[in-house]
């Protein structure tokens, strides 16, 4: 599909004052080249975009309408980005969707993009961006204190925070915080129990798709059975095909066999 028809149903993210380092769009790196000024065909959805300044990246998110043109700043000496002032934003806006800006603006990688599609379809615009809850103290349940606790049993909830804190580490690791609490809500997750699975296959069914899709963006060291992310994983496993609801078993048995591929069987 040429660039001219793609942009008519997707959106831009136009950059300005930016250093000439490296940039990035969810979770894929792009580095600066002559007059880069962002992104054109860029998909609707919830979007991370960073930029490096000597050595250290800085960035945003935003939630990107079809058509809509997302104009910021970068303010050097606070090292954050900023909203452009309203003429400059109507101008620039109205250079990147008439195509003036050209070669300024670059498309992301579509293989990317289909990964980060998988990372983040549970995010909506309505509760943008996701909130992401401190860890409790001892629990007797950690499941139930986060799934029916904290987001009131709404499914969408869960899985949105689940895919933010997760996107929110991956696309900024120097930010431990959200790592803290995915692989809280990991663990939580490993250690629901039958029973609860069975109770809510309408959450762990997309989950475990999260899940496989987030495991492959994991290094090794990272996912060995001693690790965080690692220990208790075949609990889940075991518990999903346990309940027997046909859903759940074909999710269990390809968490198994995804783990069996990288050695955690």
């Amino acid at each position: 599909m040429e660039r001219t028809e793609m942009a008519a149903d997707l959106g831009w993210i136009v950059l300005r004052d930016i250093p000439k380092e490296q940039a990035r769009l969810d979770n894929a790196v792009y580095p600066i080249q002559g007059g880069f000024r962002g992104f054109d065909c860029v998909p609707a959805g919830p979007h991370y975009v960073g930029v490096v300044d000597q050595g250290q990246q800085y960035g945003f998110w935003c939630y990107l309408d079809i058509l809509d043109v997302v104009v910021k700043v970068f303010d050097s000496t606070r090292k954050v980005f900023v909203d452009d002032q309203p003429e400059s934003t109507e101008r620039y806006a109205s250079l990147a969707m008439s195509g003036a800006m050209g070669n300024a603006l670059r498309s992301p990688h579509p293989q990317a993009f289909e990964t980060w599609s998988k990372l983040t379809n549970h995010i909506s615009e309505d509760d943008f961006p996701p909130t992401l809850y401190p860890a409790p103290g001892q629990t007797a349940n950690r499941f139930v204190q986060a799934f029916s606790e904290v987001h009131g049993g709404d499914v969408d909830a869960f899985l949105a925070e689940f895919q933010f804190a997760f996107a929110s580490w991956y696309t900024n690791p120097a930010n431990s915080e959200p790592l803290k609490r995915w692989a809280h809500l990991l663990q939580s997750v490993y250690n629901a129990g039958e029973r609860n699975m069975a109770s809510n296959p309408e959450l762990f069914a997309p989950l475990v798709d999260t899940m496989l899709t987030q495991f492959t963006l994991i290094r090794d060291e990272e996912f060995s059975p001693q690790s965080a992310i690692g220990f208790g994983v075949n609990y889940l496993t075991e518990d999903l095909i346990d309940t027997e609801i046909p859903s759940l078993v074909e999710k269990g048995k390809a968490l198994e066999s995804y783990l069996a591929s990288r050695g955690l069987s």
